[in-house]
C-alpha cells in the first residue's frame, strides 16, 4: 500500500480523533504496515534479519510521508518523523536473538 492509500485509510481518525484514542488509531497504523512487512518479505523470499530492517526502512519512509501529510492538513506538527523506526526498534527488534546492535541503530 502506498502511503497516500494509508493517509486516506486513517486520515478521518487520524485528523479528528481525541487524545485517549490516539493510541488505539496508532496501532492500528502500525499494525498494517508491519503486515506489508510480513506480506512483502514472505513475496520477496526475505528471511535474514537484514532484509527485514530494509523493508522496516521503506515502511518508516511510507510512516514519514503520513507524517507530512497529517501535519500539512493540520497545518501544525502532529505527528513526528520517524515514529515507525522508533516503534520498529523499540518493540520488535531490540534485544531480539540474531539482531545486531549496530543493525537497530542504523533502522
Amino acid at each position: 500500500m502506498k502511503a497516500k492509500e494509508y493517509y486516506e485509510k486513517y486520515k478521518d481518525r487520524l485528523l479528528n480523533t481525541s487524545h485517549e484514542a490516539f493510541g488505539k488509531v496508532m496501532a492500528d497504523l502500525f499494525t498494517d504496515m508491519i503486515n506489508e512487512i510480513l506480506t512483502l518479505a514472505e513475496a520477496r523470499g526475505h528471511k535474514t534479519n537484514k532484509a527485514m530492517i530494509s523493508l522496516a526502512k521503506e515502511q518508516n519512509q511510507k510512516h514519514n510521508s503520513i507524517v507530512n501529510m497529517v501535519n500539512t492538513s493540520l497545518g501544525y506538527e502532529y505527528l513526528r518523523r520517524n515514529g515507525f523506526q522508533d516503534y520498529c526498534n523499540k518493540e520488535i527488534f531490540y534485544g531480539r536473538e540474531g539482531v545486531k546492535t549496530d543493525e537497530i541503530k542504523t533502522l
